[in-house]
């Protein structure tokens, strides 16, 4: 097999692997907004996600953030908090805290020689250990454009991170900044889209 066989190979590969993620993240959303309506005429549900909701918030941003097979962005369940009475902040801030620890525990599994990321996400880590190496003062920025934009979970970037003994002060920040636009555009968005399928459904 030639170089541009597999690279082309590679290619299909990648351009399958995100069609599933986008059609997960599909039904996860149409998912989420069918028990929205439920928990919106359910008192039970409403009392239980009141009582958990938080916690469920956080542990929902937690388990998304290490979800590096299948990256299903937190945000999409917002419609489920929300329709249990939680603000749009109380739920951006929940998520940011459960996406941090996330990242704060992939980062210390890379520093304790976790390579399995190597194998997954072979680009990241090439792209990370060629900044870091070659470009260190250009770290900070792609940590933070990684965290802001791109649709993947910061597990990708940090584990490397970790096993190249990275120092935590020299991105966290840049992280921190990140993580918080990226959780409160995607919020705010779903939130407007949820509100505004909602009112389509009450005037019809």
């Amino acid at each position: 097999m030639t170089v541009t066989d597999k690279i082309n190979r590679n290619k299909k590969k990648y351009r399958i692997q995100a069609l599933i993620v986008i059609i997960l993240i599909f039904f996860a959303f149409i998912g989420s907004f069918l028990i929205a309506d439920y928990v919106q005429t359910n008192e039970l549900a409403q009392d239980l996600l009141m009582r958990y909701g938080p916690l469920g918030a956080m542990i929902v941003a937690f388990i998304a953030g290490l979800n590096l097979i299948v990256p299903v962005p937190a945000a999409t369940f917002v419609p489920i908090f929300t329709a249990a009475g939680l603000s749009v902040v109380t739920i951006i801030i929940l998520f940011i805290i459960g996406t941090t620890l996330a990242d704060l525990l992939a980062y210390v599994l890379g520093r304790m020689g976790k390579n399995f990321l190597r194998d997954r996400y072979p680009e990241a880590h090439s792209k990370v250990e060629d900044i870091y190496k070659n470009k260190v003062r250009f770290l900070p920025y792609f940590v933070f454009f990684w965290a802001s934009f791109v649709p993947l979970p910061n597990e990708a970037i940090l584990i490397p991170l970790g096993l190249l003994g990275v120092k935590m002060r020299a991105f966290i920040i840049p992280l921190l900044l990140g993580t918080t636009l990226y959780i409160s555009l995607f919020t705010l968005g779903t939130s407007t889209v949820f509100e505004y399928v909602q009112t389509i459904l009450d005037s019809g």
